[in-house]
């Protein structure tokens, strides 16, 4: 699809990270206005009107709901690390986090068959609670909610990039277990020791969706998801607030769900 870089198109919705943001980061995923049936997923800050960077975008049929593109996009992340080392996914599993990413990577090991798995939190919310009852009945799954990381696993995914969630799972990892780093570190102490790594036969793999992946690699997967998640029920993880001014600091201060989003009026 050809982009007309004369005609200014509008950014209908922008997606919450909140890893990202508590960085500092004004948020980086854009969803456009309609354009021909097609609407284009860019890199956008908040409350942006008009995309200004069509670098590292996709685009895709103006068919799906913003449920789904949402969950797609986050599943991006898991995807695109998990396929090619599904040899080194073994159940037990573990995710670390329950944030957008965690429910995605829980989400996208459901969908590849997986049923073992715990998820570590730091508490047992209402939402959290409903959503491992309704994964665990629609997959057949055997999903626990954990507060405290006191068992073993054979496989470990942390999706918070948090030091101390790290530190943690090193502190008792068993021989040949494999840990995924889907959260992006952004703290300055890791507490890893690479005779630990060496002695116990550890695989580890990042989880980062940009390097080492190809443009075209990266638009197919994402596609791909968009097809698999088309008929999954979200409404009740995806909340969409109508833009005004205090939208994220209210957001920031609270998180309401595991998929956030900003809808603008994009008449105006």
């Amino acid at each position: 699809m050809n982009i007309n870089t004369n005609k200014k198109i509008k950014i209908e919705y922008t997606i919450i990270s909140r890893g990202t943001e508590k960085y500092g980061s004004k948020g980086y995923m854009g969803i456009t206005e309609p354009i021909n049936k097609k609407r284009y997923f860019v890199l956008a800050n908040h409350y942006e009107k008009y995309v200004k960077s069509f670098k590292d975008s996709f685009f895709f049929d103006d068919e799906y709901d913003i449920e789904n593109i949402v969950l797609s996009r986050f599943e991006l992340i898991p995807k695109l690390a998990f396929d090619g080392e599904l040899d080194f996914i073994k159940e037990r599993i573990l995710v670390y986090g329950l944030g957008s990413v965690g429910t995605a990577a829980l989400t996208y090991l459901l969908d590849l068959g997986y049923k073992e798995i715990d998820i570590l939190i730091k508490n047992n919310k209402t939402k959290t609670i409903y959503l491992i009852n309704y994964l665990n009945k629609k997959y057949k799954a055997n999903i626990k909610a954990r507060n405290i990381l006191s068992d073993q696993y054979d496989t470990y995914i942390d999706a918070t990039g948090s030091s101390n969630a790290i530190e943690s799972i090193f502190e008792d990892i068993p021989n040949n277990a494999t840990v995924f780093f889907l959260g992006t570190p952004r703290e300055s102490k890791y507490l890893i020791d690479p005779l630990d790594i060496h002695r116990k036969n550890l695989r580890i793999f990042g989880g980062h969706e940009l390097n080492g992946h190809s443009w075209d690699e990266r638009n197919k997967a994402f596609l791909k998801l968009l097809m698999q998640n088309k008929n999954k029920n979200l409404k009740s993880f995806v909340n969409i607030y109508n833009s005004n001014s205090d939208i994220l600091t209210k957001v920031y201060n609270k998180k309401r769900n595991f998929f956030e989003v900003i809808k603008y009026d994009i008449q105006n």
